[in-house]
């Protein structure tokens, strides 16, 4: 596939930076749009510079952030804490160092569990997810006891389905 040179251009204008949370330093990269974070997860063994060519054509009406998660790349490796929440919980870190209560998550492969954990866990966080290449294994018990109806109906939904069926079912939550 060609890639349009003026994609390679806006390349150029993201930014790296760091957040920290539990001591562990988190890679990420911003781009320079203005609009709502639209924050980037990879898959596994891939960084934030998996998205160079598709999150700059975003730019106009997000914000996008790519998250190299810890572990790899440039982000550190603690000797713990490789779970899906803990992974999750990085892209809050990273969410709250940009100074952003909610944002919209794009999860390709693994990535994709990590948005769907958050979207059920802190849904209050969650504009909506974007599922790429991805799936959700172990779903309904990422439900946390006495959650949300809403919550409670997108895990129990994934049963037996991708989490894109269900959560294109429910699309004004998520």
């Amino acid at each position: 596939m060609l890639v349009p040179a003026s994609c390679f251009a806006a390349v150029a204008l993201h930014r790296e930076a760091y957040a920290v949370r539990d001591g562990v330093r988190l890679h990420y990269l911003t781009g320079a749009g203005s609009g709502e974070p639209a924050v980037f997860r990879p898959g596994l063994r891939s960084t934030a510079h998996t998205f160079d060519e598709f999150a700059p054509r975003l730019q106009g009406r997000y914000r996008p952030i790519a998250i190299t998660r810890h572990g790899f790349g440039q982000s550190g490796r603690p000797p713990v804490g490789y779970d899906t929440p803990t992974h999750a919980a990085d892209g809050l870190a990273v969410l709250d160092a940009l100074g952003f209560e909610r944002a919209t998550l794009v999860g390709q492969s693994l990535g994709g569990a990590e948005a769907v954990w958050l979207a059920v866990h802190h849904m209050e966080r969650v504009r909506r997810v974007v599922l790429l290449e991805s799936y959700c294994f172990g779903c309904p018990q990422a439900m946390p006891p006495h959650t949300s109806p809403p919550a409670w109906d997108i895990a129990r939904a994934t049963e037996g389905h991708s989490c894109g069926a269900a959560l294109r079912r429910r699309p004004s939550r998520v």
